[in-house]
């Protein structure tokens, strides 16, 4: 009988460490998700919540002129804005995939691949946790943005390599490692992707 009765204990305290630990770790989410969200609006400058975030991401105007144009100085203003978006954009889905990896750890979940993407991460591993607190109120925005930034991952390639051709087109080659401009050219037609214009003589 006593030893029933210090399983029982057993069980009960192993229990209530369990649910102390998942309780722990979203609340550091919650602090992970909450910084990554100030850091998000403060990147774009333009925006006063992650929400908006989404609206602002899917009007990718500027992706036609960064793909189309051959001058610098249209590259450079239509990267300007889309570097708003985009930087902004990494930014939550960063927070998230960490604030995730706090709880996927916590409760033991060992089947996860933490060297895929952010907005992959996301993607693949979001239905795993957008029902826990805090991870929720994000679940609309992110679940949309990653599927945006997953499917523009061509069109997101090409606006840095396009970037980094106008640079060189007009400051010139020798302040940047062509070699590594080069390296990311190759592997974006390898993958079948149109060049952007302005890189298409590099």
């Amino acid at each position: 009988m006593q030893l029933k009765d210090q399983k029982t204990h057993f069980l009960a305290q192993f229990q209530h460490l369990q649910e102390s630990s998942r309780r722990d770790s979203l609340l550091t989410a919650k602090n992970i998700l909450d910084a990554a969200e100030e850091r998000a609006i403060s990147h774009h400058g333009g925006i006063s919540s992650s929400g908006d975030l989404l609206t602002q991401y899917i009007n990718f105007a500027e992706l036609k002129p960064i793909l189309e144009s051959n001058d610098p100085d249209v590259v450079f203003k239509a990267c300007q804005t889309w570097i708003k978006k985009e930087g902004a954009a990494l930014t939550l889905i960063k927070g998230i995939k960490s604030a995730a990896e706090v709880y996927f750890r916590s409760v033991g979940i060992t089947d996860v691949d933490y060297t895929k993407k952010p907005e992959e991460f996301v993607y693949i591993y979001g239905p795993r946790f957008w029902q826990q607190p805090f991870f929720e109120a994000f679940q609309g925005t992110a679940t949309m943005l990653c599927e945006f930034m997953v499917r523009l991952e061509p069109g997101r390639n090409a606006a840095h390599i396009a970037f980094f051709a106008a640079t060189a087109k007009s400051i010139g080659e020798s302040i940047l490692h062509m070699d590594k401009v080069r390296e990311d050219i190759k592997k974006h037609k390898a993958n079948g992707y149109p060049l952007p214009k302005i890189a298409e003589n590099l």
